[in-house]
């Protein structure tokens, strides 16, 4: 692949969490962990997982009707852990959900037999059967499949999707070589694949992605996440470990055989959700306290002409599942070394347009040429993209910052324009071009079209524009 088919950005909801662990209470005690989404009939059901009154941690449920997704009804714990000494003794985790046909329904979960070293203690796939998405038995009394088949030693986070046309099963899931101390040397998880005619019998086929050392969001371990197929695309959003946070982030992949995945071409375009700090690149305040650390196993679905993702936020959910939905636009910047170019993506319309945010500038009428290109990003995939402009090779003239903060309906675009020469500067003329036919325009304040000037700018001195990228 060249290019994202689909991005997207995502706006995090304002009442988030919107489903949190409580002493005593209906939706479970200490987490509400690994959400998975299944829309059936007008329900959204709801599976995560929680620890129960008695200390055991295994699969909860909760429902909401599909177009208020937000008003959940607590339904409690669907699965038992197993007895002492069996794979799933003390966890029952990670709920995956998928239409077996026939009105029947597979949950896959992993089991934790609560001893040995590390990661080790993650034994196997578990499933489940049920034929009202309620209630709930176990398939058997040991997993379905399990990491002593393929040479691990451990594994987790499954997602299941059926083959294209339903002829079988697919499963992706986390395996973990190692289970040394030592996070970035001993704990390099990965993501694997394995395939199956029934759903109960499986075959390891190989790992699809590993850490990717030129991200410092995910350059020590990736994990399962969600895995989509629709139209001849398959698109997964995973689980990244890197030393820019230390913690879990939510990022994008895309596939046109769901074993060989495209990671986008520079840095930040495939960050989706990541640890929410205390402020953002447009200096507004975040809550720090219930996604700062990490944010983590996203569950995406789609919902009133935009999809919805469900996700879990500190300490692996000890404060709860949030949420977000799907913008109109998503911008990242393109990696062009000549400077500015960007990606449109619509959520409307499949495939990018490229384009530039600081295309043509001019001051006195001489144009003028880019000597220098820096770009960079943030948790929310909001980014910000910065040119240093010579005149006739001479030293830097201009310097033009441009900040992309996506909202729900619109990018909005902040530029900042510097005049670093010795002497004032007249009849500064910057544009902006996305090319034909992208699905966006860009405009700015007091301007009819994509670019603005600014009559006079004096040596030193500064002049902030403001403007936005809305949909065509």
């Amino acid at each position: 692949m060249n290019d994202f088919q689909e991005n997207c950005a995502w706006i995090r909801s304002d009442e988030n969490p919107v489903i949190r662990p409580e002493e005593g209470g209906p939706f479970g005690e200490g987490v509400c962990m690994n959400p998975q989404v299944v829309p059936f009939g007008g329900t959204n059901y709801i599976f995560y997982a929680s620890i129960k009154p008695d200390g055991g941690r295994t699969i909860f449920l909760c429902t909401a009707p599909s177009d208020r997704p937000l008003e959940t009804t607590p339904r409690g714990p669907i699965l038992e852990n197993g007895p002492e000494g069996s794979f799933d003794h003390a966890w029952c985790v990670l709920p995956c959900v998928v239409s077996a046909g026939g009105g029947l329904w597979y949950l896959y979960y992993t089991g934790n037999r609560g001893f040995g070293e590390g990661l080790s203690r993650f034994a196997g796939i578990g499933l489940a059967v049920s034929r009202d998405l309620i209630h709930w038995r176990k398939y058997g009394d040991g997993p379905v499949f399990r990491p002593a088949d393929f040479g691990s030693i451990g594994m987790a986070s499954v997602s299941a999707v059926r083959e294209p046309g339903g002829g079988g099963f697919r499963l992706y899931f986390t395996t973990f070589p190692t289970c040394g101390s030592n996070v970035f040397l001993d704990q390099q998880k990965r993501l694997c694949y394995a395939v199956s005619g029934d759903g109960l019998s499986w075959t390891y086929k190989g790992i699809i992605m590993e850490r990717d050392p030129g991200r410092e969001y995910e350059n020590i371990a990736v994990t399962g996440g969600c895995v989509l197929y629709e139209d001849g695309l398959w698109r997964m959003w995973y689980n990244a470990i890197g030393t820019r946070w230390g913690f879990y982030s939510i990022c994008y992949a895309e596939s046109e055989d769901g074993c060989s995945w495209y990671r986008g071409s520079v840095p930040f375009d495939n960050m989706h959700i990541g640890p929410a700090g205390l402020r953002r690149l447009d200096c507004s305040c975040e809550d720090p306290s219930w996604e700062c650390q990490m944010t983590e196993y996203p569950s995406v679905i789609r919902e009133n002409g935009h999809l919805r993702m469900f996700y879990s936020g500190n300490s692996y959910g000890r404060t709860g599942i949030g949420t977000a939905v799907s913008a109109a636009l998503r911008a990242a910047p393109a990696g062009d070394p000549a400077g500015g170019a960007v990606r449109i993506w619509s959520f409307a319309e499949r495939g990018a347009s490229a384009g530039r945010l600081l295309n043509e500038v001019s001051a006195d009428c001489s144009p003028l040429s880019v000597s220098g290109c820096w770009t960079g990003g943030d948790h929310n995939g909001d980014f910000w993209i910065e040119e240093e402009l010579s005149l006739d090779g001479a030293a830097p003239a201009l310097r033009c910052r441009v900040v992309a903060i996506h909202r729900q309906d619109l990018i909005s675009l902040e530029c900042a324009v510097e005049n670093r020469s010795g002497s004032a500067l007249r009849g500064i003329s910057v544009s902006a071009a996305l090319g034909s036919g992208a699905p966006a325009r860009v405009f700015w304040e007091n301007s009819d079209g994509s670019g603005f000037a600014v009559p006079e700018l004096p040596a030193g001195a500064t002049v902030n524009v403001h403007g936005g990228i809305s949909p065509e």
